[in-house]
């Protein structure tokens, strides 16, 4: 049965790669910050299950994105006085 769910979560996190900018990275892509955890516990479960590095290499890459995308500086963040 575990065996079932792995391949149904590999097929599952390699199409929210492909659609998301992940892999192949895209310079444009949209992060969402809820979502995103998700995928990179998705996505270290994965390597976890099956010692293969692209799940792991997908979940730094992820990490990297949305730090990049949603860790910047935003003056539409500053309090207006």
């Amino acid at each position: 049965m575990e065996q079932d769910s792995t391949v149904l979560l590999k097929d599952f996190m390699t199409e929210f790669a492909n659609s998301t900018g992940v892999s192949p990275e895209s310079s444009y892509s949209k992060r969402y910050l809820w979502t995103d955890a998700f995928a990179v516990c998705n996505f270290l479960e994965l390597y976890n299950r099956t010692n293969e590095k692209i799940y792991l290499n997908l979940a730094l890459t992820l990490i990297y994105q949305v730090h990049h995308v949603l860790g910047q500086y935003s003056p539409k963040n500053e309090k207006m006085g």
